[in-house]
């Protein structure tokens, strides 16, 4: 996983801020849900109450119910009355208070009716807490859950239902009444729902209903579904906590691992990148692998240069604590010649040791990338010294400008190294040294005469102390140098060898 930490923490505080937003738009979606729920509910109860309206005024007029389908255009047998309000913003004025009474009571048929109506409208209201008036087309009550006759010309979904034409509004909820206890339903709203249906008979309107309830608020429905909410808290509530140490996990938990693997000691077994881990953790793997792979690489290479070097010195040390004791011993009774040659002996082990101890600095600086910064010269001006030292034993063919300058301290490294080996190992021919540039590389080249080497000590010739030649001074450290030289400067070394001679090139970046 290559998530990064940043954006793992981005996401945590975007949550973070957007958790309140979301929670009041789903709690207002919500409240509006519950709005449109109780339209629907005042549809069905003014359905019911539309039909018994229907029918108390058809027994008046004598006559059987008609048929309201044909009025409300229904394609279906059954089809229930859809909710109208959207907008819970968009609230209608509030009614007129006080409201205008019916002017003339109604005649003694229709009062005994109708009065018997409003009984079953207000035993009705107990139970689903619908205000209801049935209207006539004067806009005027004739049958009402409450107890006086009031008229609602002036409300506009009233006008839009005696037109044939079902409408609702939104008003504000105003109450002269305390704040009822929480477990009462639908008395904490702030809103109430009107529903204005229109009443038909035989295709005519002969009036409507009106109904009214306050709508339940989201809050109030948390409320009394408390319980239920309080599982649903805890369940989001372990499952923030869920997420919380899984996030956390991906943080601590590979740097533990990467710890761990770090403290075991476990030279195979670091594989710190391959921790599953955020981007950043990752990064930090990567790099200490890299660096753990390069300290693991000094550690070795120094136990092996120990080991190296302590096996190197202990011959001449050997020849010289042994010449020493000798001279100790039996000094006096030597001759002059005896006692020179063991100081001669002396003298080569320490000059075999002076020379090694030198040589294994100059490699340990090339290899721990501390060479030596000299200014640098021309390097024609450079092969011009080499008679001085070489004489004729030297054959120098130089194709490089005459601009070309490089590092003294390197120039020397190889070129006189393979130089010091070639004329070793030449038989009588002078060891030639060829000096050109091939692209952005310096190609030196260095050929002898001598018996060649063997193809298996070939492959050993880049190795640290091998040579051939020990009893006549060889450190084995020539070759090595002129490689580390090489590497250090973008380069590369190869030997070529046949029983004609033996060529070494080597190529350095200019």
């Amino acid at each position: 996983m290559r998530l990064s930490i940043r954006w793992l923490l981005l996401g945590v505080a975007t949550a973070s801020l957007l958790l309140p937003l979301v929670a009041l738009f789903a709690l207002r979606s919500f409240d509006a849900a519950l709005v449109r729920q109780t339209e629907r509910e005042l549809n069905a109860q003014g359905a019911l109450v539309a039909a018994l309206y229907q029918a108390a005024w058809a027994e008046l007029h004598d006559k059987v119910p008609g048929n309201p389908r044909d009025r409300w255009h229904l394609q279906n047998t059954y089809t229930p009355l859809s909710a109208r309000i959207d907008d819970l913003t968009d609230l209608a004025d509030p009614i007129p208070d006080p409201l205008p009474v019916r002017a003339e009571p109604l005649p003694e048929p229709h009062a005994a009716q109708f009065e018997a109506l409003s009984g079953v409208l207000r035993n009705a209201q107990v139970f689903n807490l619908s205000g209801v008036r049935v209207l006539g087309l004067d806009a005027c009550s004739v049958a009402s859950s409450r107890t006086q006759s009031e008229c609602y010309s002036a409300l506009p979904e009233v006008k839009s239902a005696l037109l044939g034409k079902a409408s609702s509004a939104l008003r504000a909820r105003v109450s002269d009444q305390p704040p009822p206890a929480w477990g009462s339903l639908s008395r904490r709203g702030d809103v109430r729902v009107f529903v204005a249906l229109p009443v038909f008979d035989d295709g005519a309107v002969i009036g409507a209903v009106l109904l009214s309830r306050t709508a339940e608020s989201g809050v109030e429905w948390l409320f009394k579904q408390r319980r239920d909410v309080f599982y649903a808290a805890g369940v989001v509530l372990l499952l923030a906590l869920g997420v919380s140490f899984f996030f956390s996990r991906l943080i601590i938990k590979p740097l533990s691992t990467m710890k761990a693997r770090l403290e075991s000691g476990d030279d195979s077994d670091l594989r710190l990148a391959q921790v599953p881990a955020p981007l950043e953790i990752q990064t930090l793997g990567a790099a200490l692998d890299e660096k753990a792979t390069q300290l693991l690489a000094k550690s070795r290479y120094i136990e092996q240069f120990a080991a190296n070097v302590s096996h190197e010195l202990k011959t001449p040390i050997t020849s010289i604590r042994g010449a020493v004791e000798l001279l100790q011993e039996s000094g006096r009774e030597m001759s002059e010649d005896q006692r020179q040659r063991f100081l001669a002996n002396i003298d080569a082990a320490a000059e075999r040791t002076d020379r090694l101890v030198n040589r294994l600095l100059q490699l340990a600086r090339l290899e721990a990338g501390h060479e030596q910064q000299e200014e640098s010269v021309s390097i024609g001006h450079f092969v011009k010294t080499l008679p001085s030292r070489y004489g004729d034993a030297v054959a120098v063919e130089n194709r490089c400008p005459d601009e070309l300058r490089y590092n003294a301290s390197t120039l020397e490294a190889i070129i006189g190294n393979l130089l010091d080996n070639a004329l070793r190992y030449r038989r009588s021919a002078p060891a030639k040294l060829a000096l050109d540039v091939e692209g952005h590389q310096l190609h030196i080249r260095v050929e002898d005469d001598g018996p060649g080497i063997s193809a298996d000590n070939q492959k050993r010739l880049f190795e640290r102390f091998f040579t051939t030649e020990r009893d006549r001074g060889g450190t084995g450290l020539g070759l090595p140098i002129v490689l580390a030289t090489a590497q250090s400067h973008g380069g590369r070394a190869e030997v070529g060898s046949s029983g004609e001679g033996t060529v070494v090139d080597v190529w350095v970046s200019v």
